[in-house]
């Protein structure tokens, strides 16, 4: 898809399903320590009464990070340096690994 640099598929206790992510990021290191970002962060949301955390988006500098869970996988993609990711089709992604692992 535009705009997509790297993105993996990580089991809930942090493991790599698959996945490719561009020099110098560790794929095995972003899938040990994003998806338990996500299950942190979800917990605060619905101790804060936010609600169920679907996704959460990282931006540093150069790139956006998207986070979302589904089912027993979390889906982690990386937009290039200046580019948007297409995040309601990534969204829509996430709903059906979601659907189809849990």
């Amino acid at each position: 898809m535009p705009g997509i640099a790297g993105a993996l598929l990580a089991s809930k206790d942090g493991l790599l399903v698959a996945g490719e992510m561009p020099a110098p990021l560790k794929v095995e290191l972003m899938a040990a320590f994003l998806p338990q970002m996500l299950l942190k962060v979800s917990g605060s949301t619905v101790e804060v009464e936010l609600g169920a955390l679907r996704a959460m988006k990282l931006s540093t500098k150069d790139s956006d990070c998207l986070i979302f869970r589904g089912g027993a996988l979390s889906l982690v993609v990386l937009s290039g340096p200046g580019q948007k990711l297409p995040e309601s089709a990534l969204e829509q992604i996430a709903g059906e690994l979601a659907q189809s692992n849990q």
